[in-house]
């Protein structure tokens, strides 16, 4: 089930400056963002991309992730979207509640 060297479950995040052509001519082919998943057993990885796939749907944060020049700057994107997410359980937790 453990994946050979795999010792935490972590998605890594990597943005180049040059985008990648993946067909020359078509620019909309072209990546300049990837994403690495690492996980140790089967459920965690179906987590992962679960995770990773709602990220990419949200374009405001795609259109971020595209501007940051710095691992600070990425730090802070980090923060503000891992606020929203925790506004988001604590109003989930309020009306359950309720």
């Amino acid at each position: 089930e453990g994946a050979k060297g795999v010792h935490k479950t972590e998605i890594a995040f990597m943005k180049l400056k040059k985008p990648v052509s993946f067909e020359e001519g078509n620019p909309e082919l072209d990546a300049q963002l990837f994403f690495t998943l690492a996980a140790c057993n089967n459920e965690q990885h179906l987590q992962n991309m679960s995770r990773l796939s709602e990220m990419l749907m949200n374009e405001e944060l795609v259109e971020e992730l595209a501007d940051v020049e710095t691992e600070e700057d990425l730090l802070k994107l980090q923060e503000k979207y891992l606020d929203r997410i925790r506004k988001r359980q604590r109003k989930r937790e309020v009306k359950k509640k309720a």
